[in-house]
């Protein structure tokens, strides 16, 4: 199923962790793999990918792709054939499953009982071609996320001795995977940015804008906000220092301790300065209280506690 992925690392509760399982033309295999950035290639077809653990960020090699992230139980990727770059900043633990697109679109042909229209393929075709994330902010997505996450739990009982197999025919296993993604698939597209955001340079960066102070809490680099946005590193510089007079990671640092600052005057004490420190991108509780000093020439107990 893919290449680049010699030996899986790390534990996990699933049987078929060591090996691929294949439910007919369905392959799935768990990887657990410390911090990490993997190229690696999807041969069958789309790779649907299920975090078990932490989170991970995916973008396809294809021209005009965007990175994908995903969390253990919130949220799920589905790529598009061929080769994709993985990154991970700390452990995680993924399920990575390849549906052949015939056995996708033969479900979502299900799903309707009909054959689908044709604006229905031209949709698939493009979310199949480009690569869809969901999140659990949908109520109805949040639903199907966690019967994909019973469904690969009941694909591991499967695997297990005969005694203690769930007995169930494999078509019926496939099924209990093929059909939740399908109806995912049915389900409007989510925000992806439409051409407009694309071409319109001022929407472009407003959306890396809120990119930033959506993801703050993870770790963020020059080249990460350059594969988010399309921009060149030269590029994304001169439009910093054009519109904020500051360099792309000097603006991150200073968004981050403006929310933490902010966090210190307003949580009255109750959420330790640790959890704030994190909860704003650092790692360090040392350097958290330097740069908040610097700032604003207080620790960030004397900051709390002047509020107070």
């Amino acid at each position: 199923m893919l290449r680049g992925v010699t030996q899986p690392s790390g534990e996990t509760e699933l049987r078929f962790r060591h090996a691929h399982l294949a439910l007919g033309e369905v392959r799935l295999h768990t990887l657990g793999l410390p911090p990490c950035r993997l190229q690696l290639s999807g041969e069958a077809g789309p790779a649907l990918v299920l975090p078990l653990a932490g989170e991970v960020t995916l973008r396809p090699e294809r021209r005009g792709s965007r990175p994908l992230a995903a969390d253990a139980g919130h949220s799920t990727v589905l790529l598009p054939g061929g080769p994709f770059l993985l990154r991970c900043d700390s452990w995680i633990e993924v399920v990575l499953i390849t549906l052949p697109r015939p056995a996708l679109e033969a479900a979502v042909g299900q799903c309707l009982a009909s054959s689908p229209s044709p604006q229905i393929r031209t949709r698939l075709e493009a979310g199949l071609g480009r690569g869809i994330q969901w999140r659990e902010s949908e109520p109805l997505t949040s639903v199907l996320l966690g019967l994909l996450h019973q469904a690969v739990r009941l694909l591991d009982s499967a695997t297990r001795p005969p005694g203690d197999a769930v007995p169930l025919p494999r078509p019926a296993l496939e099924d209990c995977l093929l059909r939740p993604l399908a109806l995912l698939l049915l389900q409007d597209p989510p925000e992806t940015g439409d051409r407009e955001e694309r071409l319109d340079p001022n929407r472009r960066f407003a959306g890396l804008l809120a990119h930033i102070e959506a993801n703050l809490h993870r770790p963020l680099c020059l080249r990460d906000l350059c594969d988010y946005s399309g921009y060149s590193a030269r590029a994304l510089q001169y439009a910093f220092e054009q519109r904020f007079g500051c360099g792309p990671m000097q603006w991150v640092r200073k968004q981050r301790l403006e929310a933490a600052a902010q966090a210190l005057r307003q949580t009255g004490g109750q959420e330790p300065v640790g959890q704030i420190a994190r909860r704003c991108g650092y790692t360090n509780l040392s350097s958290f209280s330097r740069d908040i000093h610097r700032t604003f020439g207080q620790s960030p107990s004397a900051l709390r506690r002047g509020s107070q």
